[in-house]
């Protein structure tokens, strides 16, 4: 059994790895995306903190879909 964290890590790794397959163009800019960059110097990694970024790319994910959706019909 997984502890919280290791869920979410696994969440963040299957969602980058769709990205990274069906929208590799986001995918080469994703850590250059301000939402995705932590702020200060040592920033703490906790479960909100990582809770927080599989939600980023999540939306990041639906924001492409959704305008790219658009933009093809």
């Amino acid at each position: 059994m997984n502890t919280p964290i290791e869920d979410i890590i696994i969440e963040i790794t299957k969602e980058t790895s769709y990205i990274e397959i069906n929208f590799p163009e986001v995918y080469l800019n994703l850590d250059e995306l301000p939402m995705t960059i932590p702020e200060g110097n040592n920033p703490e990694i906790d479960l909100k903190t990582m809770q927080d970024y599989l939600e980023n790319l999540k939306q990041i994910a639906d924001h492409y879909k959704t305008t790219h959706k658009e933009q093809k019909e």
